[in-house]
């Protein structure tokens, strides 16, 4: 097997092992519950600072008032733009202002795509939300972290193949080298 089999093979497992695993949190998901899924249209006018971008609009629209400006203020620092996709999942046999609010993202990142999944989560006074940006990259997780993370401190191996980036207690990145490629993983959580 040379080379660019081998690398073609191992970015299929880890695209088909991301999507797996996407899958099954779904297909979980919609075997206990109802589950409305809300295709958001990025095509829409771009939001301003007072205005709702079309993700927050959605949920907004769905009654969960008390998650629509975290969901607004996170999807916007993400990235979401007109060159976004995105979709929204809610049980909607759960009260609003009760349920999760699970957004799947499709985001431009340079020449390539970052898969984002957030969720929202309502608490008695605010709403805490966590995201977790998977993306891959050309080159060694070494250069990734240098050029990508760089304000980030290298904390350790979380086992054996992957190393941990260090963000403080709410921010973390998962790096783990494919061939000659890198898939990152930022997950932070928002309080």
């Amino acid at each position: 097997m040379n080379l660019s089999n081998r690398r073609f093979e191992t970015f299929s497992i880890i695209c088909f092992s991301l999507l797996t695993i996407i899958l099954v949190s779904g297909c979980a998901s919609s075997a206990t519950q109802a589950q409305a899924q809300v295709a958001v249209s990025s095509q829409q006018t771009q939001p301003s600072t007072t205005q709702l971008n079309p993700i927050a609009t959605a949920v907004q629209q769905m009654g969960d008032n008390q998650c629509t400006a975290q969901v607004n203020q996170v999807t916007n620092f993400i990235g979401f733009n007109q060159n976004s996709g995105a979709v929204l999942m809610t049980n909607q046999q759960q009260p609003a202002n009760q349920r999760l609010i699970p957004v799947v993202m499709e985001q431009p990142v340079g020449k390539g795509t970052a898969l984002i999944s957030a969720t929202f989560a309502p608490t008695t006074h605010n709403c805490n939300a966590t995201y977790d940006a998977y993306a891959i990259w050309g080159g060694s997780c070494k250069t990734v972290a240098e050029t990508k993370f760089g304000q980030l401190t290298a904390q350790r191996q979380l086992k054996k193949n992957i190393t941990v980036l260090d963000g403080g207690s709410q921010l973390k990145v998962f790096l783990m080298q494919a061939g000659d490629m890198c898939v990152s993983v930022k997950k932070e959580t928002i309080n």
